[in-house]
């Protein structure tokens, strides 16, 4: 009989996945600190816990069901929990255009769940942008990046990843996948924030020295949000330092790592679960 130690393997792809949760509220919380204090909502946080459970709860993307989640997030943040129930919904569509777009930390619950299938994961980015009202060529942009955070999640190279991509869309947008860098003058907006994404992720820098650079040109709070997601599911909890505003000396709220992290692993156990049926029916969808 062995007496050798039981060891088990440690699995990449959850450390992965439950970095990218982490590191989104993180880099939300870290760029209030550096750029403004301007109130957000739904908060990184929000989205990632209440998307997750919503995805966890049902299987699927359910527009309905998150809206009603963030519903009664936003009116017990605001006191007033009937609005959950009467007239709040002008008031949350108000506070969803008018705030810093918090909300972009969706995509990595998202891309959890869809981790191996790339026209689900798609379909419900634009239909998560649709809900908050996102421009038509920043829903593009964003559902690139999707394609570039399930493919890090699943351990391929950045060179792999983030190379030249062919994109018969807006013009931004494919010059983003082409590699291209923007005009400075262009708009800060998500299509500019998923190319200052993807240029700090293929530097294969540290999230402390990313948000510096994003710092020093004054970048969106989204592009300091989807800077942290690709960086952390490319290198996972090695990428996953507690920055929260230490080179500005500045007091942050502690994340719910914990709970985050849960959610990452519940959300690989649906996606797996997914996965089983999907091969079942048809085969799989090319990532």
């Amino acid at each position: 009989m062995s007496t050798g130690f039981l060891f088990v393997a440690p699995d990449p792809i959850l450390d992965r996945g439950k970095a990218m949760m982490v590191c989104a509220e993180l880099a939300a919380r870290e760029a209030r600190c550096r750029k403004d204090a301007q109130r957000a909502w739904p908060t990184a946080e929000a989205i990632l816990v209440h998307l997750g459970r919503s995805l966890i709860d049902l299987g699927e993307f359910d527009r309905s069901d998150l809206l009603r989640r963030l519903l009664g997030d936003w009116a017990a943040r605001v006191g007033r929990p009937r609005l959950a129930v009467v007239g709040g919904r002008n008031g949350v569509a108000r506070a969803m255009v008018e705030a810093p777009a918090e909300w972009v930390a969706g995509l990595a619950p998202l891309a959890l769940l869809h981790r191996t299938d790339r026209r689900a994961a798609q379909f419900d980015v634009a239909q998560m942008a649709q809900l908050f009202n996102c421009p038509s060529d920043q829903a593009e942009a964003l559902e690139v990046f999707s394609i570039f955070l399930r493919r890090a999640l699943s351990g391929e190279s950045r060179d792999t990843v983030l190379q030249p991509l062919a994109w018969a869309g807006d013009a931004r947008v494919a010059a983003v996948c082409d590699g291209q860098s923007l005009p400075i003058d262009d708009p800060r907006d998500l299509v500019a924030a998923v190319g200052q994404a993807r240029s700090l992720a293929l530097a294969d820098i540290a999230l402390p020295i990313a948000f510096e650079a994003l710092s020093g040109v004054q970048a969106s709070r989204p592009a300091f949000i989807l800077t942290a997601m690709l960086i952390a599911a490319f290198d996972g909890s090695l990428r996953r330092p507690d920055v929260g505003a230490q080179a500005q000396g500045a007091v942050c709220a502690s994340s719910p790592t914990a709970l985050l992290e849960l959610i990452a692993r519940r959300l690989l156990q649906r996606q797996n679960q997914r996965h089983v049926q999907s091969a079942s029916r048809q085969p799989s969808e090319p990532a």
